[in-house]
């Protein structure tokens, strides 16, 4: 059985002042503790502090992992992250250890991947399994966070919002009852947010393999939510259709659901 070890850090924590990054690893640790409910039935480890400000952990499935570094990325934003992905066995098993005492080819890709991601600047999330696919999926992944690295920082905070009340995810890898604890972590960041619906539209990624008609890309953003949006950010609903439009938010989507979908079909059983 293939497994999928997570390894993650944040970019250039050590030049920030004590008092900085004892903030910035309290809020690392309120977003593993959340993620990790969200994803507690796709965990084989949960993602926690190893050593200094590097986190790991183990993921029962490729795609499980890639949803999860996703929204690491998104909700730590403004924080600059940096994942390394590794497919592989899960060899030396330590049952009652945590992720750090675990080794494995798995371990080994994923701790490859995030020092190969130290020398490129255009890959800060890299995906190693030794598939043939990996070069698509690493491009694929690193389009979408060059996108993503275009956004005005309101332009992200409005996207982060969306992933709240739109957010994409796999019914078989994560428990949507735990995501409005997301709520809280977003809106301590936001300043301009008087209130987050929790009422949220999820998009079922599973939906376009299991559905017996053809998957086209059209819009994955609710039209719905655009006047929660205007409300929340207290603006108006036409400002809110131009920060989506210019900050390609259905387009960092699409590709991040194609990400998904190549991930999938390359090593679902």
């Amino acid at each position: 059985m293939l497994y999928t070890a997570f390894i993650a850090d944040i970019i250039n924590s050590k030049v920030l002042s004590k008092g900085d990054r004892e903030r910035v690893q309290l809020s690392v640790k309120d977003c593993l503790s959340t993620l990790n409910s969200i994803f507690q039935t796709s965990l084989e480890f949960y993602v926690i502090f190893s050593a200094g400000d590097e986190v790991q952990g183990l993921f029962k499935s490729p795609e499980a992992a890639f949803l999860y570094s996703r929204l690491f990325k998104i909700i730590l934003s403004p924080l600059q992250i940096r994942c390394g992905l590794g497919v592989g066995e899960w060899t030396v098993q330590i049952a009652e250890g945590t992720s750090s005492e675990q080794d494995g080819s798995a371990y080994h890709n994923a701790r490859a991947a995030i020092l190969h991601a130290q020398n490129c600047d255009n890959y800060s999330i890299l995906f190693k399994s030794d598939s043939e696919n990996d070069i698509y999926i690493n491009t694929l992944i690193s389009n979408s966070l060059l996108i993503s690295k275009q956004q005005s920082p309101y332009q992200s905070q409005v996207f982060s919002i969306i992933e709240l009340i739109n957010p994409l995810y796999d019914s078989k890898a994560m428990n949507l009852l735990f995501f409005v604890q997301l709520t809280a972590i977003i809106k301590n960041k936001l300043e301009f947010a008087n209130e987050i619906s929790s009422d949220f539209e999820p998009f079922d990624l599973l939906s376009p393999l299991l559905s017996e008609c053809k998957f086209e890309f059209t819009t994955t953003i609710i039209k719905g939510i655009y006047k929660k949006l205007s409300t929340i950010t207290n603006t108006t609903r036409q400002n809110i259709d131009n920060i989506i439009n210019v900050g390609n938010f259905n387009e960092i989507r699409n590709i991040d659901i194609t990400t998904y979908l190549l991930i999938y079909k390359t090593f679902a059983r």
